[in-house]
């Protein structure tokens, strides 16, 4: 059988896709995000549900920044939170912009959704003008979803 010139050709254009494309597809995967920076701040939540790595951060409903990092709270942190607090089961990361104003002390943390379809993302909100800043290293407390199922 003759091998043609374009059977190389779509041979090597096939190749050279297929390597495109998987690349693309590492880079997607490795959650870089090319610039980093901002501020951290560590929430506690009793239930993190439909919440992941690199989930969107929003305050006062605009885009923030994102979820770092989730772990899991050991069974020692459980039991030396306060009495109000031992329900919490997971720690989030959250990264924020630089743009992003310094968060108040009465600023509340939740999770939430545009709507039932939609994903979750961990919303700030503004707090007060007049409250004073959170000390860095604070762990705020957040509050978890309710679902459609716990109002059914």
């Amino acid at each position: 059988m003759k091998k043609n010139l374009s059977d190389y050709f779509v041979a090597l254009t096939v190749v050279a896709c297929s390597l495109v494309l998987l690349g693309a597809l590492l880079f997607a995967l490795s959650g870089w995000g090319g610039k980093k920076g901002g501020r951290s701040y560590e929430v506690d939540f009793p239930d993190v549900t439909g919440i992941r790595v690199h989930s969107q951060v929003r305050y006062a409903g605009a885009p923030a920044g994102s979820v770092a990092g989730i772990r899991l709270l050991s069974p020692e942190e459980r039991a030396a939170a306060p009495e109000e607090q031992r329900g919490n089961a997971v720690r989030v990361t959250v990264q924020l912009a630089d743009s992003v104003p310094p968060i108040a002390r009465d600023t509340r943390v939740s999770l939430s959704s545009n709507t039932l379809l939609s994903e979750k993302f961990v919303a700030f909100s503004a707090g007060s003008a007049t409250a004073p800043q959170l000390a860095r290293g604070t762990v705020l407390q957040g509050a978890g979803a309710t679902s459609l199922d716990a109002v059914i």
